[in-house]
């Protein structure tokens, strides 16, 4: 696989990501029902009421979340937005992609420091004499050192990492007693409110998304970068404009948009790099979490400046406990149903299901 002048970022993880071409939702998907239908490809109403439909990853949640603390977690960088477009579509569907049914839409969480209280709610404090902050995993790291004293030399490296997640600790733990999981006095969570900066926002729910997945207190986790029509404007980037990010998907050919418009993407690449490549440094067992996982990345538009959507820009990282084939890029037949790839990640993760939605066949 040849990475695009886009996707160049991902160069230092490419060994563990496909890119698919050609998969689609065949039911209208610019703009607002794009972002509404990007999990399920149901369609989408018009008027003053949701109706989408169950959306994949709730799917997931119904069966791995069984086992978690919690089902499934979904974080956003961007509130939903009030009133209807010229479409007939209500400003608000463009604002969700995890869905209960096809009336209820699954509440994200904007605030990282509300997200990670989420994640470990009803933790005790632990008693720790010392003064300075520790994070969650440095009290992994004290629980487990009886053991790694009988532990061989060779070893040690790779348990030290296994153990600095949280997952270890719960594994030990009653299944009704999760909840009282342990975290030491004075763990850092982030600071309180929204922060006033992209970057800052961003980053912390990217790790927010890492730590529930290390510490197995969720194995479904779904993140938005923005909403439909992003009135996001990334002028701290070299070369992204003053204008809004949706401005530039309008670029009308002008080089100098298109130009803007490439930084503010490889932007959004290069985050997800950041995040897949902190996975695969996180060890468990002979694998990493990247290697244990599926990371799905993509947008509601293949194309802004037609609003094209005759597929999806799709790229899935992580190996799904070994049993993927990765590096590649997956070409298939024009219009296959993105359902295909929903359905083969769902069978992946260990989901007892044959369809999903228009699919006609798993792929992964």
């Amino acid at each position: 696989m040849k990475l695009s002048k886009s996707l160049m970022p991902l160069t230092p993880i490419v060994n563990k990501v496909n890119v698919h071409t050609n998969l689609k939702h065949n039911t209208a998907c610019n703009h607002i029902p794009g972002i509404a239908n990007f999990l399920s490809g149901a369609k989408v109403a018009k008027g003053d009421k949701f109706q989408v439909a169950k959306s994949a990853d709730q799917v997931a949640a119904d069966y791995l979340g069984k086992d978690t603390y919690l089902p499934s977690l979904e974080l956003s960088l961007a509130p939903p937005r009030s009133g209807k477009v010229d479409e007939g579509y209500l400003w608000a569907l463009g604002a969700y992609i995890s869905w209960y049914n096809e009336t209820t839409p699954v509440p994200r969480e904007l605030v990282p420091a509300n997200a990670y209280t989420r994640l470990f709610k009803g933790a005790q404090r632990s008693i720790s004499s010392q003064k300075e902050s520790r994070s969650i995993l440095d009290f992994v790291k004290d629980d487990t050192m009886r053991l790694k004293r009988s532990l061989g030399r060779e070893d040690l490296h790779l348990v030290d990492q296994y153990f600095t997640s949280v997952r270890s600790l719960e594994r030990r733990l009653d299944k009704l007693t999760r909840s009282n999981m342990t975290i030491p006095k004075g763990a850092k969570t982030p600071a309180p409110g929204i922060p006033t900066d992209f970057q800052t926002h961003a980053n912390l729910m990217l790790d927010i998304m890492v730590l529930a997945m290390q510490s197995n207190r969720t194995k479904v986790v779904s993140f938005m970068f923005g909403r439909a029509n992003s009135g996001v404007r990334f002028d701290f980037l070299k070369d992204a404009g003053r204008d809004m990010h949706h401005s530039y998907s309008h670029h009308n050919n002008i080089p100098e948009r298109i130009k803007s418009l490439e930084a503010i993407t490889r932007y959004h690449i290069t985050l997800y790099s950041r995040m897949l490549q902190k996975m695969d440094q996180i060890q468990e067992g002979d694998r990493t979490l990247l290697d244990n996982s599926l990371i799905l990345m993509s947008s509601g538009l293949w194309e802004g400046n037609g609003h094209t959507a005759n597929q999806k820009p799709i790229i899935v990282a992580g190996r799904g406990g070994g049993s993927v084939k990765t590096g590649l890029h997956q070409v298939h037949v024009p219009k296959t149903p993105m359902n295909n790839l929903l359905l083969g990640m769902l069978k992946t993760a260990g989901c007892p299901i044959k369809s999903f939605g228009n699919s006609r066949e798993a792929i992964i």
